[in-house]
Protein backbone atom coordinates (compact mmCIF):
# COMPACT_ATOMS: atom_id res chain seq x y z
CA UNK A 1 0.00 0.00 0.00
CA UNK A 2 2.99 2.41 0.96
CA UNK A 3 4.24 1.86 -2.77
CA UNK A 4 1.13 3.04 -4.19
CA UNK A 5 1.06 5.71 -1.83
CA UNK A 6 4.76 7.01 -2.94
CA UNK A 7 3.65 6.82 -6.65
CA UNK A 8 0.61 8.84 -6.13
CA UNK A 9 2.70 11.31 -3.95
CA UNK A 10 5.35 11.71 -6.90
CA UNK A 11 3.03 12.12 -9.30
CA UNK A 12 1.95 16.05 -10.33
CA UNK A 13 -1.63 15.26 -11.43
CA UNK A 14 -3.81 12.39 -10.53
CA UNK A 15 -3.26 8.96 -11.76
CA UNK A 16 -5.46 6.18 -12.99
CA UNK A 17 -5.09 2.24 -12.42
CA UNK A 18 -3.86 1.78 -15.18
CA UNK A 19 -0.34 3.97 -15.00
CA UNK A 20 -0.03 2.63 -11.34
CA UNK A 21 -0.25 -0.78 -12.24
CA UNK A 22 2.63 0.47 -15.01
CA UNK A 23 4.66 1.92 -12.55
CA UNK A 24 4.82 -0.92 -10.05
CA UNK A 25 5.83 -2.70 -12.74
CA UNK A 26 2.94 -5.12 -12.15
CA UNK A 27 0.75 -7.16 -15.10
CA UNK A 28 -1.92 -5.65 -17.13
CA UNK A 29 -3.66 -8.40 -15.55
CA UNK A 30 -3.21 -7.27 -11.68
CA UNK A 31 -4.99 -3.87 -12.47
CA UNK A 32 -8.23 -4.94 -10.52
CA UNK A 33 -6.10 -6.07 -7.74
CA UNK A 34 -4.70 -2.43 -7.72
CA UNK A 35 -7.76 -0.42 -7.75
CA UNK A 36 -8.92 -2.78 -5.12
CA UNK A 37 -6.35 -1.23 -3.32
CA UNK A 38 -6.84 2.28 -4.28
CA UNK A 39 -10.34 2.28 -3.36
CA UNK A 40 -10.05 0.87 -0.06
CA UNK A 41 -7.26 3.26 0.06
CA UNK A 42 -10.38 5.89 -1.08
CA UNK A 43 -12.42 4.26 1.87
CA UNK A 44 -9.94 5.47 4.09
CA UNK A 45 -9.53 8.76 3.15
CA UNK A 46 -6.13 8.60 2.38
CA UNK A 47 -6.62 9.11 -1.26
CA UNK A 48 -9.28 10.83 -3.60
CA UNK A 49 -11.17 9.41 -6.50
CA UNK A 50 -11.69 12.18 -9.05
CA UNK A 51 -12.80 11.04 -12.68
CA UNK A 52 -11.25 7.69 -12.40
CA UNK A 53 -8.13 8.82 -10.98
CA UNK A 54 -6.34 9.05 -7.68
CA UNK A 55 -4.69 11.68 -5.97
CA UNK A 56 -3.48 12.67 -2.56
CA UNK A 57 -5.28 14.82 -0.14
CA UNK A 58 -2.55 17.19 1.04
CA UNK A 59 -1.53 17.40 -2.79
CA UNK A 60 -4.60 19.26 -2.73
CA UNK A 61 -4.44 21.65 0.12
CA UNK A 62 -7.23 19.38 1.74
CA UNK A 63 -7.01 18.82 5.51
CA UNK A 64 -8.41 16.21 7.57
CA UNK A 65 -10.42 16.81 10.49
CA UNK A 66 -13.67 16.88 12.38
CA UNK A 67 -17.00 17.96 12.40
CA UNK A 68 -17.92 20.14 15.41
CA UNK A 69 -21.74 20.96 15.26
CA UNK A 70 -23.33 23.65 17.25
CA UNK A 71 -26.71 23.15 19.20
CA UNK A 72 -27.44 26.69 16.78
CA UNK A 73 -27.19 24.36 13.70
CA UNK A 74 -23.88 25.85 12.21
CA UNK A 75 -21.03 23.43 11.82
CA UNK A 76 -17.27 24.28 12.37
CA UNK A 77 -14.59 22.10 11.31
CA UNK A 78 -11.12 21.38 13.88
CA UNK A 79 -8.12 20.02 13.22
CA UNK A 80 -4.86 19.51 15.24
CA UNK A 81 -2.93 21.69 12.66
CA UNK A 82 -5.20 24.40 12.95
CA UNK A 83 -4.82 27.34 15.21
CA UNK A 84 -8.63 28.45 14.49
CA UNK A 85 -11.86 26.30 14.07
CA UNK A 86 -13.20 26.73 10.33
CA UNK A 87 -16.61 28.04 9.86
CA UNK A 88 -17.33 25.28 7.20
CA UNK A 89 -19.80 26.58 4.26
CA UNK A 90 -22.57 24.28 3.39
CA UNK A 91 -23.33 21.71 1.01
CA UNK A 92 -26.52 19.38 1.28
CA UNK A 93 -24.16 16.60 -0.84
CA UNK A 94 -23.09 15.51 2.61
CA UNK A 95 -25.65 16.25 5.36
CA UNK A 96 -22.93 16.16 8.40
CA UNK A 97 -23.11 14.96 11.63
CA UNK A 98 -21.76 16.03 14.67
CA UNK A 99 -18.03 14.55 14.63
CA UNK A 100 -17.92 13.00 11.57
CA UNK A 101 -14.41 12.94 10.33
CA UNK A 102 -14.22 14.73 6.92
CA UNK A 103 -11.65 16.35 3.93
CA UNK A 104 -11.74 19.97 3.55
CA UNK A 105 -10.61 22.93 1.32
CA UNK A 106 -9.68 25.95 3.10
CA UNK A 107 -10.77 29.26 2.01
CA UNK A 108 -9.84 31.67 4.39
CA UNK A 109 -11.48 31.23 7.92
CA UNK A 110 -14.31 28.91 5.73
CA UNK A 111 -14.20 25.37 4.80
CA UNK A 112 -15.56 23.53 2.30
CA UNK A 113 -16.15 19.73 2.75
CA UNK A 114 -14.95 17.46 -0.27
CA UNK A 115 -15.44 14.20 1.52
CA UNK A 116 -17.11 12.30 4.19
CA UNK A 117 -14.05 9.53 5.60
CA UNK A 118 -16.00 8.39 8.53
CA UNK A 119 -19.17 8.35 9.96
CA UNK A 120 -19.13 9.32 13.55
CA UNK A 121 -22.54 7.52 14.35
CA UNK A 122 -23.89 3.86 12.87
CA UNK A 123 -26.20 3.70 15.50
CA UNK A 124 -28.85 6.79 17.18
CA UNK A 125 -31.37 6.80 20.15
CA UNK A 126 -34.32 8.82 19.69
CA UNK A 127 -37.64 9.64 19.67
CA UNK A 128 -40.39 8.65 17.04
CA UNK A 129 -42.69 11.15 15.30
CA UNK A 130 -45.32 10.55 13.10
CA UNK A 131 -46.58 13.20 10.41
CA UNK A 132 -49.21 12.31 7.39
CA UNK A 133 -48.61 8.55 7.55
CA UNK A 134 -44.50 8.63 7.87
CA UNK A 135 -42.34 8.13 10.44
CA UNK A 136 -39.61 9.70 11.71
CA UNK A 137 -36.84 9.29 13.91
CA UNK A 138 -35.48 12.48 15.84
CA UNK A 139 -32.29 11.93 17.35
CA UNK A 140 -32.07 12.78 21.01
CA UNK A 141 -28.31 14.11 20.43
CA UNK A 142 -29.29 17.82 20.19
CA UNK A 143 -25.94 18.30 18.13
CA UNK A 144 -27.26 16.21 15.22
CA UNK A 145 -29.93 18.06 12.66
CA UNK A 146 -30.94 15.65 10.81
CA UNK A 147 -34.45 13.82 11.37
CA UNK A 148 -34.49 9.42 9.80
CA UNK A 149 -37.01 7.94 8.02
CA UNK A 150 -38.49 4.95 9.46
CA UNK A 151 -40.17 2.44 6.56
CA UNK A 152 -43.11 0.06 7.86
CA UNK A 153 -40.82 -2.36 7.38
CA UNK A 154 -38.34 -1.40 9.16
CA UNK A 155 -40.16 -0.11 12.35
CA UNK A 156 -40.14 -2.86 14.40
CA UNK A 157 -44.00 -2.29 16.03
CA UNK A 158 -42.78 1.39 17.16
CA UNK A 159 -45.23 3.83 17.44
CA UNK A 160 -45.14 7.80 18.19
CA UNK A 161 -43.59 8.76 21.17
CA UNK A 162 -41.78 5.78 21.42
CA UNK A 163 -37.67 5.38 22.52
CA UNK A 164 -36.08 3.55 20.21
CA UNK A 165 -32.57 2.59 19.09
CA UNK A 166 -31.87 2.60 15.82
CA UNK A 167 -28.97 1.35 12.92
CA UNK A 168 -28.35 4.12 10.20
CA UNK A 169 -29.24 2.23 6.93
CA UNK A 170 -28.35 5.49 4.82
CA UNK A 171 -27.80 9.07 5.49
CA UNK A 172 -29.19 12.22 4.48
CA UNK A 173 -28.12 13.47 1.18
CA UNK A 174 -29.28 16.75 -1.17
CA UNK A 175 -32.03 14.59 -2.58
CA UNK A 176 -34.13 13.44 1.08
CA UNK A 177 -34.01 12.29 4.23
CA UNK A 178 -32.04 9.37 5.81
CA UNK A 179 -33.05 5.86 6.34
CA UNK A 180 -32.95 3.76 9.85
CA UNK A 181 -34.05 0.22 11.40
CA UNK A 182 -35.15 0.17 14.65
CA UNK A 183 -33.17 -2.64 16.44
CA UNK A 184 -34.87 -1.94 19.92
CA UNK A 185 -37.68 -0.17 21.78
CA UNK A 186 -36.33 1.30 25.18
Amino acid sequence: MEKILNIIRQSKKPIGVKEITRRMNLHPSQQKMVKNLLDRLNKEGKLIKRSGSYLIPQNEGLIEGTVCATLAGADFFTAEELDEDLKIVHSRAFALMHNDRVLVKRTGRNCRVVKVVNRAYTRLVGTVLTENGTYFLVPDEKKLHEIFILPKSKRQQAQAGDKVVCEIVSYPTEKGYGVCSVLENL
